[in-house]
């Protein structure tokens, strides 16, 4: 996404909030972020980038408690993954970065937190040298990150994991190409692409099946035979198959899928699409069982010249959320808001409203159990913290 800190008026709409929403003011949580751990809106120049910070809760005896991951920066300025605000790199390794976390609901009392994102370097003592990212989960109690690397490729990346064991994300070749992947119970599992894609990535967990263990629906996003970003969702079949779909809705050019809510069980996909009354700008869509029936997609992008481009990020299938992105300005010069939605475009509340003096763009990454939003702000000195608002139901 483009960061423009000078030099540009913002026009914002007179109507904000949406009555469905009332959202108390963001809150600096403490941490910095690492410009590596913010998402970008998919195809503003670039493809989609795994990202984001996100905050999971569970309770237990009437009281929560909420586990913060996100990509954070120590002394040095090297990208390390936090939870609650400790680092939780292994030793052995030079960065890491936390994309996505979850409770842990593989015991039967809950114990902590999965996290999902990469490893990469090497570390010798006090002497480290880079390298290329390896997919990586941490696990509750002790959180030892596992490399998730599968043998062949150059480099890999976990996006989402479920809190069941399930992981997905994807590997690069020496090429450069993406290829989709599952993790379940740690072993590497490889998946199809759409017929004449030449390259896909796994970026989503939709939904658990009735046994609650494994995952019905993923989404994610390729590259079609016209060399355009397209939306695609896998669909479990038997004997541990996958088969992948371009769900790519009718007049649409190009898109993605990044979002979706693993606690969700009605596959409800987040992402962005470039449609032919777009204007060659990505607007967040919202797909709801894309693959079984129809109608399903819904353009979320608000009205008004102001907005340029915009994206979902996230899905709270408790709530019927979304979250997300919009870039206010001009197509040369615009700046990102966190915005969520109630599954119209209309319902768009602008969540940079609501940030303390001093912060000139943010987005929202992830929502908890309760329908608070979570994210990050960038301040005027060029420097990302992570944010939370919190949610009040309307009364009545």
């Amino acid at each position: 996404m483009k960061r423009v800190l000078t030099g540009f008026a913002l026009v914002y709409l007179a109507a904000v909030p949406a009555a469905w929403a009332q959202y108390a003011q963001g809150v600096d949580e403490g941490t910095l972020l690492s410009a590596n751990g913010i998402v970008p809106i998919p195809g503003q120049g670039f493809a989609p980038f795994p990202g984001g910070n996100t905050r999971a809760a569970y309770v237990f005896f009437g009281f929560a408690y909420y586990g913060y991951g996100a990509t954070a920066l120590d002394a040095s300025g090297i990208d390390r993954a936090v939870l609650n605000g400790t680092d939780i790199t292994p030793a052995a390794y030079q960065y890491s970065g936390a994309l996505s976390v979850q409770p842990d609901l593989q015991q039967l009392i809950n114990d902590g937190y999965d996290l999902a994102g990469f490893i990469g370097g090497s570390c010798n003592g006090s002497t480290c040298t880079g390298g290329p990212t390896h997919a990586a989960v941490w696990n509750a109690p002790g959180y030892t990150a596992f490399d998730l690397h599968p043998a062949g490729f150059v480099s890999s990346i976990a996006q989402a994991l479920d809190g069941h064991g399930i992981v997905v994300g994807w590997a690069t070749d020496s090429g450069g190409a993406q290829h989709p992947y599952l993790w379940s119970s740690y072993a590497a599992q490889a998946l199809s692409s759409p017929a004449h894609f030449k390259q896909a990535a796994v970026a989503a967990i939709s939904s658990l099946n009735s046994s609650g263990t494994l995952v019905d629906e993923l989404g994610g996003y390729g590259t079609a035979k016209n060399g355009k970003i397209n939306p695609v969702v896998w669909m479990q079949g038997t004997g541990g198959t996958w088969n992948s779909f371009d769900v790519l809705p009718k007049g649409g050019i190009s898109g993605a899928i990044v979002a979706a809510d693993p606690a969700d069980g009605s596959a409800r996909f987040g992402g962005s699409v470039i449609t032919k009354t777009s204007k060659k700008q990505y607007h967040a869509a919202f797909w709801n069982n894309p693959v079984a029936g129809t109608p399903n997609f819904t353009d979320l992008h608000p009205a008004g010249k102001q907005y340029v481009a915009s994206s979902v990020y996230c899905e709270s299938g408790a709530y019927g959320f979304q979250g997300g992105a919009v870039l206010v300005g001009t197509a040369k010069a615009s700046l990102s808001h966190a915005m969520v939605w109630d599954g119209t475009a209309a319902s768009a509340v602008d969540l940079q409203l609501l940030l303390p003096t001093g912060f000139v763009q943010s987005v929202v990454t992830g929502f908890d159990v309760y329908g608070n939003a979570e994210g990050a702000a960038l301040d005027a000195t060029g420097v990302w913290h992570l944010v939370s608002w919190a949610y009040t139901a309307p009364a009545g």
